[in-house]
């Protein structure tokens, strides 16, 4: 439910909002985290869904320091989203994380910081190749696309 509420209140860019709904969350989050550390058995699909839903809570989270305007902070978030993809099921989280850093490198291109974009762009890049050849969906290819043309343009 945090999740579902965190997207509509950044949709409708109400940061603060959002942000009192991840302190919310957060107390779960910390809590799973310490009880199950970074192990997950693959078998539990429970676990497994638990996990993807931790994963998505940290773009989230990224999401809302990005338009906050805390690139330090979107940083932190990120190297706490870890997406597994043992067995195809987080095709979908692994194209959002692409397609948020496309937008982050992105925004840096239109402020002709073009350094720091190269950067998102290459991460983003990077993101969108662990999806394999199978896995693929439209929108992954037109992601890619816009991608290089970014990083070529």
């Amino acid at each position: 439910m945090a999740l579902k509420t965190a997207r509509a209140c950044i949709s409708e860019n109400q940061l603060d909002l959002a942000n009192q709904v991840f302190q919310r969350a957060a107390t779960y989050v910390e809590m799973r985290n310490k009880e199950n550390g970074p192990k997950v058995n693959p078998e539990d699909e429970s676990e497994r869904i638990i996990q993807s839903l931790t994963a998505e809570y940290y773009l989230l989270r990224a999401t809302q320091s990005w338009k906050s305007d805390r690139l330090d902070l979107v940083k932190f978030w990120l190297s706490k989203a870890v997406i597994r993809d043992d067995d195809g099921e987080n095709v979908a989280l692994i194209e959002k994380k692409a397609d948020f850093l496309y937008e982050v490198g992105k925004s840096e291109l239109k402020k002709k910081k073009f350094g720091l974009a190269v950067n998102w762009l290459q991460k983003s890049y990077d993101t969108i190749e662990l999806v394999d050849q199978p896995s693929f969906t439209p929108d992954r290819d037109e992601l890619r696309l816009a991608i290089m043309s970014d990083l070529g343009g």
